[in-house]
């Protein structure tokens, strides 16, 4: 691992033990649990060599989970609060792949926008942060936002409000007819 890999996987750790993901309430989909005490555990096995951090810079200011490698692909130029939720989506991924829970990807994305629209509530207040350009995906984001912000208020959003949020990934341009396929989340292999 390079020095800039090292630097970013200190950033993710740092990202993902801060007191903005300890906002995030716990919430449901499809049985699927996510709560803030998850994140420790990718946290962990970013410290053992058990998840690797690669600094990806294709696509600007984007990042990615892969399953099958156990990798982190982050752009690490300029980690700004965008880019911080952006981590917080993918370790939802990783927190599945730990855990070796499978499910449709329309789910899996909606775990992880729901954190994300969570975790840009608890940085930069409730003014919708997540928009789009793109009116599928900013529906997408809408919803999640709406959502993240149902669970910010202590309340609990219905199965159909959480449905709709799938059929809106899955009507995407990102996730289009993907969303019934199954992720892929096979475990971690544990370093040496």
């Amino acid at each position: 691992m390079s020095a800039e890999d090292d630097t970013l996987k200190q950033a993710i750790i740092n990202i993902l033990s801060g007191p903005e993901v300890m906002k995030i309430v716990p919430f449901f989909i499809k049985s699927q649990l996510i709560a803030s005490n998850h994140f420790a555990a990718v946290c962990r096995h970013l410290k053992e060599g058990n998840l690797k951090v690669k600094h990806y810079s294709a696509k600007p200011g984007m990042a990615y989970y892969e399953a099958e490698t156990d990798t982190f692909y982050v752009d690490g130029n300029g980690i700004d609060a965008w880019r911080k939720a952006l981590i917080v989506h993918e370790a939802i991924h990783a927190i599945n792949d730990i855990a070796r829970i499978n499910m449709d990807i329309a789910t899996s994305e909606a775990l992880s926008y729901v954190a994300q629209a969570q975790y840009l509530r608890g940085c930069l207040g409730s003014v919708r942060q997540l928009v789009s350009s793109n009116a599928k995906m900013d529906k997408l984001f809408e919803l999640a936002w709406s959502l993240a912000t149902t669970l910010q208020i202590g309340k609990t959003p219905t199965e159909a409000e959480y449905d709709a949020l799938r059929v809106a990934i899955n009507e995407s341009p990102e996730y289009l007819g993907t969303g019934a396929s199954m992720t892929n989340f096979d475990g971690v292999i544990f370093a040496n």
